[in-house]
């Protein structure tokens, strides 16, 4: 599970069909999840993986706040997010600015 959620594809996943080929990428997952019999077991197997993704996004969040001053004043200074001019557009670059800035944790969206 802790192998699973390291991998980084799998973190970056949102849905679950996103998050079967990095799990197949994993021998003991894959197994599980190719035998009719056992697909159930590998299901959970990813359910408890992303469980575990969900705790360390919220101590991700929970380790965000003494760096904020450090990751705006970084962030000002990236040429991409600069050029972009949009609001959604900016929301969708700070999301994954912060993803990567985070261990490639997603973080939950505050809009």
């Amino acid at each position: 599970m802790d192998g699973l959620a390291a991998n980084g594809a799998f973190r970056r996943a949102v849905t679950r069909g996103e998050r079967i080929d990095p799990a197949r990428a994993a021998p003991a997952v894959v197994s599980v999840l190719d035998n009719p019999q056992l697909s159930w077991y590998g299901r959970g197997v990813i359910d408890a993986a992303v469980r575990r993704l969900v705790e360390l996004g919220e101590q991700a969040v929970r380790e965000l706040p003494p760096r904020l001053p450090e990751l705006a004043a970084e962030l000002a200074r990236d040429p991409e997010f600069k050029a972009i001019r949009t609001a959604d557009s900016r929301h969708r670059r700070v999301a994954d600015w912060i993803t990567n800035h985070t261990d490639g944790q997603r973080v939950a969206s505050g809009g």
